[in-house]
């Protein structure tokens, strides 16, 4: 999409195109704080839905990662098993989303 950091469902990825080529970009980044803020996808359906985008196929129960974890840098849940974005951190381990966001918690720990 053109975008960097935007996380969407594979199954959403053509109404969410759609979506962006109408909205400017402070606009768009305005509305992803919203949707960052937002603890549920039912919040998330709302938030797009005040701002006119109506996202099909966006569950709107609590949704759970069985063995989900989050990303301390974006907040994004990450799944644990098969994850090759982890640092041991005083024997607990930190699963990230990508390698950016690994990284960028290394520079934030590194004394």
């Amino acid at each position: 999409l053109g975008y960097t950091n935007l996380s969407v469902d594979i199954h959403t990825v053509g109404d969410v195109a759609r979506a962006v080529s109408k909205g400017a970009d402070e606009e768009l980044r305005l509305l992803a704080k919203r949707c960052q803020a937002a603890t549920t996808a039912k919040e998330v359906s709302s938030i797009l839905h005040q701002a006119g985008m109506s996202v099909e196929n966006v569950e709107t129960s609590e949704t759970t990662v069985p063995d989900g974890a989050i990303d301390p840098v974006c907040g994004m849940v990450v799944h644990q098993t098969g994850n090759p974005f982890v640092l041991e951190d005083a024997n607990q381990p930190h699963y990230f989303c990508s390698e950016e966001c690994m990284d960028a918690y290394r520079r934030v720990q590194a004394p």
